[in-house]
């Protein structure tokens, strides 16, 4: 979240603290993804990421212009 709101220029950072909390997780095989896997998806999360960027955008400029009318 903390990326997808910097990316969406809605954030900037300086210092990130984590805390180290423990979360329980869910840890079953069929739920494991391989190294190859997780980069397919990460690349398809980061473009369905950029396109609602871009969707967000375009409607922010529409209701700017329907306001400046």
């Amino acid at each position: 979240m903390v990326h997808i709101a910097r990316v969406a220029e809605l954030a900037t950072l300086g210092t990130l603290a984590i805390d180290g909390a423990k979360v329980r997780a869910n840890t079953r095989k069929h739920k494991a993804m391989s190294y190859d896997r997780m980069r397919e998806e990460e690349a398809r999360l980061s473009k369905e990421v950029d396109e609602l960027c871009g969707q967000t955008r375009r409607v922010d400029e529409s209701e700017d212009q329907h306001l400046n009318q």
